[in-house]
């Protein structure tokens, strides 16, 4: 009686022993999980407050006024990511890319797909913000901004499963300044200063494209270089189309549209 006595409860303490273990084990794979998922909505709120701070400060430069040296003042944040190109006495290209985790470290993530997953089912995502900014005869002249952000597989509208990257971008583009050079924008006859687009030629992406002349009334560039970078932290609503990361331009290219 007392050795099946002592088995029963030398049953019940491994029982007891292993049940603590699971629950120590499931509470510290919970653990990583939030820590893991804080990490990746701290790294994207890093990201986005970054990237709307470098839009924000080349919105701000001025055609045929703001100088290389104060903008290499307003871009001092950003030292290990801003490449300069050429002579800015004469002609010469400031670039800054910006990346989120995901895309600093996009070949392993390739490299290891159910990574990836649980990265984006966790909040992460793969975006970059790539700026060039011209500078002639030292002073600005012309800008480039894209913002890249790659959307995972998801069932569209027409039940079909499909990702892609959708790009939304905005430039001043100068006219020729050699006799004979060709104009490289195609005026809109509804504001021949600036073209709101969608732009093709490009496989697997979904593009929102905004060209602006140097003479462009502010107030339209205002509105209409508007990035919404929210849906970089959304889980319920990300970025999947036009309208999501360029409201005010999709705005103006369905009016376009509609009156043609």
């Amino acid at each position: 009686m007392d050795s099946h006595a002592h088995r029963l409860t030398s049953q019940l303490f491994r029982r007891l022993l292993c049940a603590r273990i699971w629950r120590f084990v499931a509470k510290a794979v919970f653990a990583g999980v939030i820590t893991l998922m804080g990490a990746i909505r701290i790294d994207q709120a890093l990201f986005r407050r970054d990237s709307e701070h470098l839009i924000s400060i080349i919105r701000a430069f001025q055609v045929g006024s703001t100088t290389p040296a104060q903008a290499q003042q307003m871009l001092q944040r950003w030292p290990q990511v801003k490449d300069a190109k050429g002579d800015c006495s004469r002609q010469c290209w400031i670039g800054i890319t910006l990346q989120d985790s995901f895309r600093r470290n996009a070949d392993f993530f390739v490299r290891h797909r159910r990574l990836m997953s649980i990265y984006i089912s966790l909040g992460g995502t793969l975006a970059e913000v790539r700026a060039s900014m011209q500078f002639v005869n030292a002073a600005f002249r012309a800008h480039s901004i894209g913002v890249y952000v790659y959307v995972p597989p998801f069932r569209n509208a027409e039940k079909v499963w499909s990702d892609y990257t959708l790009i939304a971008a905005a430039s001043i583009v100068p006219e020729p300044t050699r006799p004979g050079q060709q104009l490289q924008r195609t005026p809109n006859p509804l504001h021949p200063s600036y073209r709101v687009g969608p732009r093709g030629g490009c496989d697997g992406c979904l593009i929102v494209d905004v060209t602006f002349a140097p003479e462009s009334n502010p107030q339209d560039m205002n509105r209409l270089m508007q990035f919404d970078l929210s849906c970089l932290n959304r889980w319920w609503r990300p970025c999947r189309t036009q309208a999501d990361i360029m409201p005010a331009a999709w705005k103006q290219f369905l009016q376009d549209q509609a009156q043609r």
